[in-house]
């Protein structure tokens, strides 16, 4: 009866070892990425990487035959114990808590996942005070040699006399009291984001109602409502308008059905209109009648970059610059982004420490520029929608490059990487942004901006000394101090 107990809990553990060693497999890449940022292995992710996928396959091997069985339970054992300590002190020691395991072990959190250690840790405990022979003082040593050298291990690995960070090749260089908060403005929705600036006027536009306009003054700080001039009829065939502005002129997009309209700011009223062939799912104007917009090649199933020449409504492709390196859509994901000063355009990679720099008059060759993260690429995974016919992420991936605004030359990134010598409990409160003067190509300095009833921005915007986002249904205005810059 004590032989079929121990050959149960050995097939669990194989099964358990062989089906975790499989699933770090075929996503190693993803794997590794998640052992970067736990804050407590960052500095040896890749070699724990092929330790731990060596160990399971190992261990699971052992545990096959009769010979080698009693020597697999203690080494698993022992290797529970490593594990268990790890996620104990992730848990009570870390003020940053990872994502957890691939597999089935994804679903649970970090507690469910400690209490699961432990009972299979002791179910080990149990094979081995059935299967070993020997007197039970010696196991029982054994065992206490086993769990101490586990602690010492880990704890020699995690190094716990230096300061959690999540990745300590990025060095920071942090400005105190750059910000300034100089108006929080009360809005009556949360669908509202930044169109642009005229007139000294900080335009609001509306994803629900895209004629639906609100101009809050500089000045005076006052704040008054406005209207597109729009026929209803193709506001109705129109699913997803929305607006940027360029000088004078204010541009409505489509990326349903491939339309631009635009006017002037002074009436607000729509005289022009662009139908395009290609499908577009990201546009910026950066000179007057002319844009940089992302296009879906359907047939290659991925993005690419183009032109767009508004005074013959033409369209021209920009081959081969956001260089694909999984699949061409989602891993060249980002934003675009001008400077409305300069009338210069970059293109900033969520998923990559890279931006690409468009000189004024060099659209077609633009510059390929790096933020101060490590992180080259994320290593995505994708699945299909329930309906089966469209790609999509197989789940929320971590971003290099969160969101950014440009202005005067300077590019502001936040970033929710954990630098050198951070502490994690503070972007609870605050959120990161690096600072670049992208012509010159070099990192500057960053700061932290608290987040506003702890909410981050979601809209932002860089003009003159403000600094400008939306949280929820509220538009918060920044002085920025300049001499910073």
């Amino acid at each position: 009866m004590k032989a079929k107990y121990v050959l149960i809990i050995s097939y669990f553990y194989i099964l358990l070892f062989v089906y975790a060693a499989i699933s770090k497999l075929i996503t190693f890449e993803a794997f590794q990425v998640q052992l970067t940022q736990s804050p407590l292995l960052s500095a040896y992710a890749n070699i724990i990487a092929y330790l731990v996928l060596g160990a399971e396959l190992l261990f699971a091997l052992l545990l096959c035959t009769k010979t080698t069985r009693l020597l697999g339970l203690y080494l698993s054992y022992g290797l529970m114990v490593a594990f268990t300590l790890y996620i104990y002190l992730i848990l009570n020691y870390s003020d940053f808590i990872p994502c957890s395991c691939g597999g089935i072990l994804e679903k649970m959190g970090w507690n469910e996942h400690l209490w699961f250690n432990i009972i299979v840790s002791l179910l080990a405990l149990i094979a081995l005070f059935l299967d070993d022979r020997g007197k039970l003082k010696i196991i029982v040593f054994k065992l206490m040699i086993l769990t101490v050298f586990s602690f010492v291990i880990v704890l020699l690995v995690l190094n716990l006399d230096k300061e959690v960070v999540i990745n300590n090749k990025i060095e920071r260089f942090y400005k105190e009291f750059i910000l300034e908060r100089n108006e929080v403005v009360e809005l009556d929705y949360n669908s509202y984001y930044i169109a642009g600036i005229t007139d000294d006027n900080i335009v609001l536009a509306n994803y629900t109602a895209p004629k639906h306009l609100l101009l809050y003054s500089i000045n005076d700080n006052s704040l008054i409502q406005s209207s597109i001039i729009l026929n209803d009829s193709l506001v109705q065939r129109i699913k997803n308008l929305k607006l940027t502005l360029q000088g004078k002129h204010f541009y409505l997009y489509d990326n349903t059905s491939s339309t631009v309209l635009w006017g002037n700011t002074q009436d607000w009223e729509v005289k022009n209109i662009c139908h395009f062939n290609s499908v577009f799912n990201s546009f910026i104007m950066y000179e007057d009648g002319k844009a940089i917009v992302r296009l879906y090649n359907s047939q290659q199933r991925t993005n690419m970059l183009g032109k767009i020449d508004l005074e013959i409504c033409s369209i021209d492709t920009i081959s081969d610059v956001l260089n694909k390196k999984i699949d061409g859509l989602f891993d060249i994901d980002g934003q675009l982004l001008r400077d409305i000063k300069n009338n210069n355009v970059v293109y900033l990679f969520y998923y990559r420490n890279q931006y690409l720099n468009f000189e004024l008059g060099n659209i077609t060759k633009p510059l390929l520029q790096h933020t101060i993260d490590t992180m080259a690429q994320v290593p995505l995974t994708f699945g299909v929608t329930e309906n089966g016919n469209k790609k999509k992420l197989s789940k929320s991936f971590f971003k290099v490059n969160v969101n950014g605004t440009y202005f005067n030359n300077h590019l502001f990134i936040k970033s929710n990487t954990i630098g050198k010598d951070e502490s994690a409990k503070r972007i609870k409160n605050f959120s990161i942004y690096d600072v670049y003067h992208v012509q010159e190509n070099v990192y500057k300095f960053s700061f932290y901006m608290e987040n506003y009833k702890g909410k981050e921005m979601k809209s932002l915007f860089l003009y003159n000394d403000l600094l400008m986002g939306i949280t929820e249904d509220n538009l918060i205005i920044y002085q920025l101090d300049l001499s910073y810059l």
